[in-house]
């Protein structure tokens, strides 16, 4: 049979698509290589990093425990019962104690890092309003070390707790509005944003009820006077936050549509949305101060990896992505050993420790782990073009030949060898 152009197109073709099909799993799913993996309680919710005692906490909702984490090591040191459904924690480094919010019961306990007990128990559940009936619903937590205060969001009540870890009681509660979830301290402004998402209300009786949907928003306190100062609208759908101390910003996820909005503490503003490509859940942001990178924790597919994404804070740009294992859900920076730990959700609740080595460093790490099977493909590709190319000129070549020494036989001629 004689072989045309045609023929070897459709080859070639045909070969391509082979290689980018079967490649495909492979640049879909980069290795996950914790450091090492640590068994803690069920559910973890949130994790919080302790400089004074290199320790990780851990918050499990699922099992109403505190873990406690050595970076020394990677060992468990002590779970904590501390009951009710453990959601949010924060560092009190004035104190060296941290504080832990029992979302369910309203309720806020202190520990100390000395003696890992709970030495201090703060009740928010009194309503700051005679209207409002329904309990706290406590949510995150942020400690202001210029003041040596923690900042409690309540979105059952549409209030910020303002807590003296002095007294460990409270000092003043600020009315923000329907639905306040996640807080964060800016150490540059000595401000506190409150992330407001959409939310619904619904009233009434069983018979006649009142629906009314509220927009999302973002608000920013003084703590100088526990006063807000500022309003940004169109934040929708806020949730995690994090504060870039080396860009006074503070980032802020979005699930929808799926992005990153980066906030300006100077003019109280948004300056960029960054698009995080097909990520519709985010569970946690995470600063890491060696590298000026925000880490975005993706959790769209439970029980499988989900990637970490990287944002440099010099361009707001992604630079790479990291597997953060199996159902990710919570990570936090230990900034004394320079690893990232991830909680990964579920019963029992797993917590990942990753090397700093391992979180791409520049848009050139995107080479390694899920893009090197590109690299593959492509190679693979042109061998199988410039094989097929000589094979073609080699048939060619010869059918000429045939033809020729044909030729040189009627007209009795020698053949070509």
């Amino acid at each position: 049979m004689k072989i045309g152009r045609s023929h070897v197109v459709g080859f070639l073709v045909a070969t391509l698509l082979a290689i980018l099909t079967f490649s495909y799993p492979l640049r879909t799913a980069s290795a996950f290589t914790p450091l090492v993996t640590i068994t803690v309680g069920s559910f973890p919710q949130s994790l919080v990093y302790d400089p004074g005692k290199g320790e990780i906490f851990v918050a499990n909702k699922g099992s109403g425990t505190v873990s406690i984490i050595s970076d020394t090591n990677n060992q468990l040191v002590a779970n904590m019962n501390v009951g009710g459904f453990p959601y949010s924690l924060a560092y009190d480094s004035g104190k060296h104690e941290i504080f832990v919010v029992d979302s369910i019961n309203g309720e806020v306990y202190g520990i100390s890092d000395e003696s890992n007990e709970v030495i201090a128990n703060i009740s928010l559940e009194a309503s700051p309003s005679p209207q409002v009936s329904q309990g706290p619903f406590l949510q995150g937590i942020a400690y202001d070390a210029g003041r040596g205060e923690l900042f409690v969001a309540s979105s059952g009540y549409g209030t910020v707790f303002v807590i003296s870890d002095t007294s460990d009681s409270i000092v003043d509660t600020i009315q923000v509005g329907h639905n306040p979830e996640s807080v964060v301290y800016d150490s540059g402004k000595h401000e506190i944003f409150v992330c407001n998402p959409r939310s619904t209300s619904i009233t009434g009786s069983q018979s006649v009820t009142t629906t009314e949907s509220f927009p999302g928003f973002m608000t920013v306190i003084s703590d100088t006077n526990d006063k807000i100062v500022a309003t940004l609208n169109g934040l929708d759908s806020c949730g995690s936050m994090v504060y870039d101390p080396m860009m006074d910003e503070v980032f802020v996820t979005q699930y929808s549509p799926g992005e990153v909005s980066v906030i300006s503490d100077t003019s109280n503003s948004v300056v960029t949305n960054i698009p995080i490509t097909g990520s519709l859940v985010f569970s946690g942001l995470a600063y890491d101060s060696a590298k000026s990178f925000i880490c975005v924790l993706s959790s769209v597919n439970t029980g499988q990896p989900n990637p970490v994404t990287v944002v440099s804070d010099g361009n707001n740009s992604i630079v790479g992505n990291f597997n953060g294992g199996n159902s990710p859900w919570a990570l936090a920076y230990d900034s004394g050993r320079n690893e990232m730990f991830v909680a990964n959700w579920g019963n029992p609740g797993l917590v990942s420790v990753i090397p700093d080595n391992a979180i791409p460093s520049s848009s050139s790490s995107l080479i390694s782990g899920s893009n090197i099977s590109l690299g593959i493909a492509a190679v693979i590709s042109l061998v199988a073009v410039v094989t097929l190319g000589l094979v073609y000129l080699w048939r060619r070549n010869s059918s000429n030949k045939a033809e020729d020494n044909s030729d040189r036989r009627e007209l009795g001629q020698p053949k070509i060898s």
